[in-house]
């Protein structure tokens, strides 16, 4: 990967962020029960373009794995997680423009179907960041912060009613994401302790 490719997956990983940060804002003033329906189309073009920014870091995670690591066992794993996420991005999305605000009583049935994507890409994210310390070396030293800050938003979306704490914790898995690929662009190769 070249230090290009590599920055700009930095700042994918930053965009990433801040979308994140900007959407659980958005959630904690609106409420997705009070919103009316400008502010849920508003809160589904963020999600989808939370969506594209996670898919396309996630992808360049990979490729920095593979070719500046020659490390290819999380592949299959991050391509899974990503199926998950992507599931769970288009069905809270479908969820939230189906949404009356009437209904905000009798919703349990949007709300359970809501909740199980949750609870699988919650799972996946335990078994990713579990799997991520089997990486060889430290990634810049930032192999363990990015392993348990998926594991934390994994327990967040798993709990459900934790899920607020997950997002805020893929948030910062994001920002240790950027950081990763922002000392690979610096870095030709990785220290001896990285090996």
């Amino acid at each position: 990967m070249d230090t290009q490719r590599l920055k700009f997956a930095g700042y994918a990983a930053i965009g990433w962020a801040a979308l994140g940060s900007l959407n659980i804002l958005l959630l904690m003033l609106l409420g997705a029960e009070r919103m009316i329906s400008q502010e849920r189309i508003g809160l589904t073009l963020l999600s989808l373009m939370g969506l594209a920014f996670g898919v396309y870091v996630l992808l360049e995670f990979k490729a920095l794995l593979n070719q500046k690591l020659n490390y290819s066992d999380l592949d299959l794993t991050i391509l899974a997680f990503i199926g998950f996420f992507g599931f769970l991005a288009i069905t809270n999305l479908l969820i939230m423009l189906a949404r009356s605000p009437s209904l905000s009583e009798s919703s349990w049935v949007s709300d359970l179907l809501g909740a199980v994507p949750g609870i699988l890409l919650g799972l996946a994210g335990i078994f990713v960041g579990s799997m991520m310390l089997r990486i060889p070396g430290n990634l810049w030293g930032l192999k363990t912060f990015l392993a348990y800050a998926w594991i934390a938003a994994g327990i967040g979306f798993a709990s459900v009613i934790f899920a607020p704490i997950g997002m805020l914790a893929g948030v910062v898995g994001s920002v240790i994401l950027a950081l990763i690929f922002l000392h690979a662009a610096e870095d030709k190769q990785p220290a001896e302790a990285d090996m």
